[in-house]
């Protein structure tokens, strides 16, 4: 009795701690879609033309792209930190989710840059650039350590190339477009 107790109960932490992994790890999915989205709503308000043109480009909470780089830490501290403790294949369908919630982030901040120069606003402050380079390295990071445990690895992305190759050369216009 006591041996399929000791089972019962073994098996129950072991279901108690996937499930708070798979929570954790849909939280931080979640901030990356939610910091994407801030960007895509700030350049469309600024195509727009309800934004206006004076952006704090030089603190970092104000900065407009900082909620992503904290969001892409965090995605990829937690990945780490579940690699570390278990593996990750059986997570694949959320490094999956995750996947197309970096790409289209830096996809959108790519965009953003692009209409911010378009309007002539100054944006390249010292610490804009930093973090721009940092959201580059950090989803550089995610292609290299963790996309590879999604269907991506083997199948074609959106586009029909593949996800590394996509993200890499959105990455590289960034830092073409940053100086970096």
């Amino acid at each position: 009795v006591s041996q399929i107790v000791s089972l019962r109960q073994e098996a129950l932490v072991d279901y108690s701690v996937n499930a708070n992994i798979i929570h954790t790890l849909d939280e931080c999915i979640r901030s990356v879609n939610d910091a994407k989205e801030r960007i895509s709503d700030s350049r469309r308000r600024l195509q727009s033309g309800l934004l206006p043109y004076n952006i704090e480009f030089t603190y970092q909470r104000g900065n407009p792209f900082y909620p992503a780089l904290k969001a892409l830490e965090i995605l990829n501290g937690y990945l780490s930190h579940i690699a570390s403790i278990k593996d990750l294949e059986g997570l694949s369908i959320r490094i999956e989710r995750a996947a197309n919630h970096v790409e289209e982030l830096v996809s959108f901040t790519r965009k953003y840059i692009n209409v911010l120069d378009s309007k002539s606003i100054v944006w390249r402050e010292a610490r804009t650039v930093q973090i721009l380079d940092s959201i580059c390295n950090s989803a550089d990071t995610f292609v290299e350590e963790y996309a590879g445990h999604s269907k991506y690895s083997k199948e074609a992305y959106k586009s029909g190339g593949q996800y590394a190759e996509v993200v890499h050369n959105i990455t590289a216009d960034i830092r073409e477009k940053i100086g970096n």
